[in-house]
């Protein structure tokens, strides 16, 4: 009965997800636990690590991505935790994540295995300057002002 409890409960937050613009990076070994959870905590020692990424520099509504991270191995719970602080700007679109990971480290034979569970938190805001691509102007359902979640009348 519980793992069919497990097992319905694990589908249900795979359907509860919804997609969501990934930030613009070029070189994702630089901070792995943005990803994949469990490598928090896997040097076994404090690692702290800040990225900038400029796309097309000069160019209006050019990609942006700035990303801080941290991450720490807890040794009295032989597991790790990070946290991943980012901005993203993408034309109109500007996405602020926090990242949290924690990872839980098991001794196997001369090396380690781990597994790890995430959680993010986005708050996305849209800009003011928006342009038609047909070329066609007054549509009531693009907005008019800066908002972040409501729309100007």
């Amino acid at each position: 009965m519980k793992k069919r409890i497990c097992l319905s409960f694990s589908f249900w937050l795979s359907v509860a997800c919804f997609a969501q613009q990934d930030a613009q990076l070029s070189q994702y070994f630089f901070n792995k636990t943005l990803f994949i959870p469990a490598v928090a905590g896997m040097n076994h020692s404090v690692c702290m690590g800040l990225t900038y990424r400029s796309q097309w520099v000069n160019f209006p509504g050019a990609p942006v991505t700035k990303i801080l991270s941290v991450n720490s191995f807890l040794p009295n719970l032989r597991a790790g935790i990070a946290l991943n602080l980012s901005s993203d700007v993408l034309g109109n679109e500007n996405n602020t994540h926090a990242n949290f990971s924690f990872a839980k480290h098991f001794n196997m034979g001369n090396g380690e295995i781990s597994g790890g569970i995430g959680a993010e938190f986005i708050q996305k805001k849209f800009g003011g300057v928006w342009l038609a691509t047909d070329g066609l102007s007054g549509d009531n359902s693009i907005p008019q002002l800066p908002s972040s979640g409501k729309y100007a009348d």
